[in-house]
C-alpha cells in the first residue's frame, strides 16, 4: 500500500510538476516572453494591436511597427552574440564582427 502511494506520488510530480517547472526555465520560453512583453509596451493591448493591424498605413502604424522589429531585431541580435560567445572569445568577437574581420563561422551562427 504504501508502495503504491509513493509510486503514485512520484507519477504525479513527474507527470504535471516537472513539466511546468522545465517550461519556466527554457531560454526559449524566456524569449517569447519577452518579446510578448515588448510587443504590449510598444503596440498596446491585443485589442489595439488588431485594430492597428486592420487599419491602412499610417505613420503612427509604421512608426510602432518599426520600433518593435528594431526591438526584436536588437534582442536577437545579442542572443546570437551570446550564443556565438561560447565558443569564440566575446570580446575579440564584439569588436571584429562590425568591421567584418571575424572568422566566417561567427557569422553563420
Amino acid at each position: 500500500m504504501a508502495a503504491d502511494h509513493l509510486r503514485l506520488r512520484i507519477v504525479f510530480y513527474y507527470r504535471f510538476c516537472w513539466p511546468g517547472m522545465v517550461r519556466l526555465y527554457l531560454p526559449a520560453k524566456r524569449l517569447d516572453v519577452l518579446f510578448i512583453w515588448l510587443e504590449h509596451r510598444i503596440e498596446g493591448s491585443r485589442n489595439r494591436r488588431i485594430k492597428l493591424d486592420n487599419q491602412p498605413m499610417t505613420a503612427e502604424k509604421a512608426w510602432r511597427k518599426s520600433a518593435k522589429h528594431a526591438a526584436w531585431l536588437l534582442i536577437a541580435l545579442a542572443t546570437g552574440i551570446t550564443f556565438v560567445g561560447y565558443f569564440t572569445p566575446i570580446r575579440d568577437l564584439v569588436t571584429e564582427l562590425p568591421t567584418f574581420e571575424a572568422h566566417g563561422w561567427s557569422y553563420f551562427g
